[in-house]
């Protein structure tokens, strides 16, 4: 049975826009919006959400947008960000341009993300680089080995981006130990 090329409902409600006056709110200030996402279990969502909530409103993170949907495991991939059927999390947080809105958009990132890892849950590790090694390993703890597995099947490093190198250099106690 093959869907590739329909449009079910869920994939169409993701083209919602942003609420109204928006635009008007966020003029004022010189900045964008930052994406992430986040994975709990179906039996976490609400629990969570009232802790994300009760966080956002103590540090004032500036919210602008969010969406749910469900997510099936992918069981094909060795740096899955589905790992298990999840309730994904999609959140935008505005971002001011100035090195004050930038450092606090980091913690509440950084923030959003602990609270992921204590309920078990996982990140998409594409988004942004404000993320810890720490954070990276409680939600990947396969990273280490996808590294080796990359210096292995590709040590001219062909095949690379500026994730790749990000992580690398994150990384580099195991990339030096791998390349010695």
């Amino acid at each position: 049975m093959g869907t590739n090329g329909q449009i079910y409902w869920s994939d169409s409600h993701q083209l919602s826009s942003v609420f109204e006056g928006y635009m008007d709110a966020v003029k004022e200030h010189d900045g964008t919006e930052m994406i992430t996402e986040v994975y709990v279990r179906k039996e976490d969502l609400n629990t969570f959400l009232a802790t994300v909530r009760t966080d956002f409103i103590a540090n004032n993170a500036d919210v602008t947008y969010g969406t749910i949907r469900f997510i099936e495991k992918d069981q094909d991939s060795f740096l899955a960000w589905a790992s298990e059927s999840w309730v994904c999390i999609v959140c935008n947080l505005h971002v001011v341009h100035s090195e004050v809105g930038i450092e606090k958009v980091k913690k509440d990132f950084g923030n959003l993300l602990d609270r992921v890892i204590e309920f078990g849950g996982c990140f998409y590790l594409t988004y942004h680089k404000w993320i810890s090694k720490k954070q990276v390993e409680a939600a990947y703890p396969q990273f280490r080995e996808f590294l080796m597995l990359k210096q292995k099947y590709d040590p001219s490093e062909v095949f690379q981006s500026d994730w790749y190198r990000y992580f690398k250099d994150m990384y580099s106690d195991v990339v030096a130990k791998i390349t010695n």
